[in-house]
């Protein structure tokens, strides 16, 4: 189910450069965000040979994204090396 899943995330990113295009004229900006691998249940249970200490912990990636919605940047690309 991995392809599904990987499919659906491609379309949340293109659903969200289609909607900010369409709503740039009314000053309403559109953020998706893709955390890539990060420390779940969902993925313990995929990859259980794989050292969780290598994966952003959930509250990393809530502090960022509570930091995006208070500087309401117009556009943040982050590389994690992934």
């Amino acid at each position: 189910y991995w392809g599904a899943y990987a499919v659906s995330k491609f379309g949340v990113e293109g659903f969200s450069l289609l909607l900010a295009e369409e709503l740039k004229p009314k000053v309403i900006r559109v953020y998706a965000f893709n955390p890539g691998a990060t420390r779940t249940q969902m993925r313990a249970k995929a990859y259980p040979q794989e050292n969780p200490l290598t994966l952003k912990p959930p509250e990393k990636v809530a502090e960022f994204i509570m930091k995006l919605i208070k500087d309401k940047p117009e556009k943040v690309s982050v590389d994690y090396g992934s």
